[in-house]
């Protein structure tokens, strides 16, 4: 590939990619850019619809409306309460004003479907014009580390960052958990992402440090442990059941799938770079749908 047709293709992907650089800092950003070009990297396929009601089952499975009421100190709110899936469903509340969104899930469990709540909201922000931001009443710590890993998925997804906001404890971060501190620029959404891309690697890292030897191997689109020998699903997945670190970092197989994504992409340098951004931006949905990348992000 010509060097001048090569930077056009860059600049030119998805409308958010800009010209490459060797030393571009954000060169694990724009990578991700080019991937989110395919539907299937994300595990809840993008929708149109502009209704709460109707969006939330479209991308959270097993939700149900239960009511809708306006608070009476605050006029212009509405809370949305949702009941999830199951015998033992948690109800989670949406509040909404005419600028803003955000959410109450401290009575949902683990694994009961936050990451399609976040998804759901964070596309009901980007199609309606509003602001997805922390809940007022505080994030818990286990929030505070997961919010961070939704606010990227939908970054990529919506291909913008203008939607949300970090709440003050994702920008303050958190020493005792790891969580690094997040900077935020508003109308900076390359720059944006590639921080997110940092903080959730950072956050991951500080619990189970096995990652940062663990990579993806572009050649081959496979995940690989330190001594080179494939990684499957089997294997990771043994990691989130497995590693003392797993539950403190909220980390299941597309946790640890995607920081060895961008673990490997966050350390690349020099010529090696633009072989890799060569090679995805050539067949981005290729290595989705062959190379394990399936549904990694939200």
């Amino acid at each position: 590939m010509a060097e001048d047709e090569f930077d056009q293709r860059a600049s030119d992907a998805r409308g958010a990619v800009t010209l490459y650089t060797p030393l571009d800092d954000d060169f694990a950003a724009k990578c991700l850019q080019i991937f989110a070009q395919a539907e299937d990297l994300f595990l809840y396929q993008t929708t149109s619809t502009a209704c709460l009601i109707e969006l939330m089952p479209e991308v959270s499975l097993g939700t149900k409306f239960v009511s809708l009421e306006v608070e009476t100190n605050h006029s212009d709110t509405e809370v949305y309460t949702f009941r999830t899936e199951g015998v033992n469903g948690n109800y989670f509340s949406v509040m909404t004003t005419p600028r803003k969104v955000w959410i109450d899930v401290s009575w949902v469990e683990p694994g009961r479907g936050g990451n399609g709540i976040y998804a759901a909201v964070g596309a009901f922000a980007a199609i309606t014009k509003r602001e997805f931001i922390g809940d007022p009443d505080g994030l818990s710590d286990i929030a505070t580390r997961r919010r961070t890993d939704a606010m990227l998925s939908s970054a990529l997804k919506h291909r913008t960052t203008d939607h949300i906001r970090p709440h003050q404890r994702q920008i303050d971060g958190d020493e005792h958990l790891g969580i690094p501190s997040l900077s935020w620029v508003d109308g900076d959404t390359l720059g944006n992402i590639q921080r997110m891309i940092k903080t959730t690697y950072e956050s991951l890292t500080f619990y189970v440090p096995e990652v940062q030897y663990a990579y993806y191997d572009f050649a081959n689109k496979t995940f690989r442990d330190a001594a080179g020998r494939q990684l499957l699903d089997g294997n990771l997945a043994k990691w989130s059941f497995e590693h003392p670190g797993s539950r403190k970092a909220s980390a299941g197989l597309a946790t640890f799938k995607r920081g060895l994504l961008v673990g490997t992409l966050l350390r690349e340098e020099g010529s090696s770079r633009r072989s890799i951004l060569e090679q995805i931006l050539c067949e981005p949905r290729e290595f989705v749908e062959k190379g394990n990348l399936a549904g990694i992000f939200y």
